[in-house]
């Protein structure tokens, strides 16, 4: 069964679209789209002097661009109309054999087809079908409305811009952004006591991330407490998400020590917060940030109440 979801036009890269294509790279390098199949498209490139590198050889950029192309197209193809676009994130190619002249010809299937990612492989072929180059390349897909979709939302559930739930905007300090998660200081000086809060909105529980997301919030978590254990010397380590008066899903990470105001017991509601001084509080982002340097980026912000609610 075929892959596609939008119709293709088999010629020039520049026929797909002539308005926006004319002036392309592709059209003027000479690709080609020469065939497509259930689930690859093959296209072709001449070996010339407009892909030569000064060797006269193949320059391994135009492979790239051939591969690119490729990949793009069919990420495109593989998305239905009214469901957005795809757009390079990453591209690699190993060179296998030079080329000198004549043209290669390259096959890109896709190996992951996903709601916010595709990854597809292109192979890269002489005219004797040696190989020249083996390429990989990762797209994001996004909504032409700029709205992100979640990995298991549904049709028409559109997700709404991020925004920290408001009750965390009072509690806390930010102190930065991890690659998922907006990095938290819990407003209670007696706890090294951090809250992570994945970047998605409308979360409320973890089963509900993405794969790629939870595998993701996982690292964070472990990042965050091997560093607070560290700099602040804990004797055990409490995480938890509870989630009962703010939905939004975020992750306590508290370094306990065994002379804590609340030792053994949880720290919630045993003891009135004690709000950070400003000297305290610059301190705690100093000592952090030597653990954290690529999340700590800038300076905490915000004044909250002393009673924290999350």
């Amino acid at each position: 069964m075929a892959i596609w979801k939008r119709a293709v036009t088999i010629g020039p890269i520049s026929e797909a679209d002539a308005a926006q294509a004319e002036h392309a790279m592709g059209a003027h390098l000479g690709l080609r789209i020469v065939e497509i199949g259930e689930d690859y498209l093959r296209g072709t490139l001449p070996v010339d002097d407009h892909t030569r590198q000064p060797f006269g050889l193949l320059h391994g950029g135009a492979s790239c661009v051939l591969a690119e192309e490729l990949g793009s197209v069919g990420a495109n193809l593989c998305i239905a109309p009214d469901g957005g676009y795809a757009v390079g994130l990453e591209i690699n190619a190993n060179h296998l054999r030079s080329a000198t002249d004549g043209i290669v010809t390259g096959t890109a299937r896709p190996l992951h087809i996903g709601r916010n990612t595709q990854v597809w492989e292109i192979h890269i072929e002489d005219e004797q079908q040696r190989l020249v180059c083996v390429s990989r390349l990762t797209v994001a897909v996004k909504r032409s409305d700029g709205v992100h979709i979640r990995e298991n939302a549904g049709v028409n559930d559109a997700a709404v811009e991020f925004a920290l739930h408001p009750q965390l905007a009072a509690d806390c300090f930010v102190l930065g952004d991890a690659p998922l998660c907006r990095l938290l200081l819990m407003n209670d000086a007696q706890y090294p006591w951090c809250i992570l809060v994945p970047r998605r909105p409308d979360i409320q529980e973890i089963y509900q991330l993405a794969a790629a997301d939870r595998a993701q919030l996982l690292d964070e978590s472990v990042t965050l407490g091997a560093a607070l254990m560290q700099v602040f010397a804990g004797n055990k380590l409490n995480v938890a998400a509870l989630g009962n008066q703010v939905p939004q899903l975020h992750l306590h990470h508290i370094a306990r020590r065994y002379n804590d105001p609340a030792w053994p017991a949880p720290v919630w509601g045993l003891h009135p917060a004690q709000a950070y001084a400003e000297d305290a509080r610059t301190s705690f982002l100093v000592r952090l940030s030597v653990a954290l340097p690529q999340w700590l980026g800038g300076r905490a912000h915000q004044t909250p109440p002393t009673e924290p609610q999350s």
